[in-house]
């Protein structure tokens, strides 16, 4: 990744050049501003590592291999399938009638 090409500035830029880039793409990418995009946290991570390599800041990088296989894995994974969901919040109000029936039960045995 050349990181002056994604920040859209030239090799030769100024601190203030590239920092005014780097702040307007992180405006518009940024995943809050974007939530209907499913990119813009990927996009925004590689702002943010373009910005780290040219500051040399390595303990800003963002962008690994396994940060974006770990993210790709958590999002296959079973809890966030909606059927998934729905099957637990359906156990879930099953579970407490079935609570709020024996309750009753107890209550009109003792009264």
């Amino acid at each position: 990744m050349d990181p002056y090409k994604e920040l859209g500035v030239s090799p030769d830029a100024s601190e203030e050049e590239i920092k005014s880039a780097y702040r307007a793409l992180a405006k518009k990418y940024h995943p809050d501003a974007n939530p209907q995009e499913d990119n813009a946290a990927e996009k925004m991570n590689r702002i943010n590592a373009a910005y780290a390599m040219i500051r040399g800041n390595s303990a800003d990088l963002f962008l690994e291999e396994d940060w974006y296989q770990a993210e790709d894995d958590h999002k296959r994974s079973i809890l966030y399938h909606p059927t998934f969901r729905k099957v637990v919040v359906i156990l879930i109000a099953a579970s407490m009638a079935v609570v709020a029936i024996v309750s009753a039960f107890f209550s009109a045995l003792w009264a």
